[in-house]
């Protein structure tokens, strides 16, 4: 992306980079189990700490945006 794109903000090269990992993914586990018929489904934890730790990792993503946007 640096080579391709070199006066495009970090933020914003890091953001193309997430996304599009995040399609590709997707796009691949729908095609191969299908479209999930309860959104349920789409998060689960092995444990409750892990859910919290997610839960946190979370709130503290909404909290820097917040802070530095």
């Amino acid at each position: 992306m640096k080579i391709g794109f070199p006066e495009m903000n970090y933020l914003n090269r890091t953001t193309v980079v997430i996304l599009t990992t995040v399609v590709v993914v997707a796009s691949h586990t729908i095609s191969r189990q299908g479209w999930p018929k309860n959104w349920g489904q789409l998060i689960k934890v092995s444990s409750p700490g892990v859910g919290w730790f997610g839960m946190a990792l979370l709130i503290s993503l909404i909290a820097s945006h917040l802070v530095f946007h």
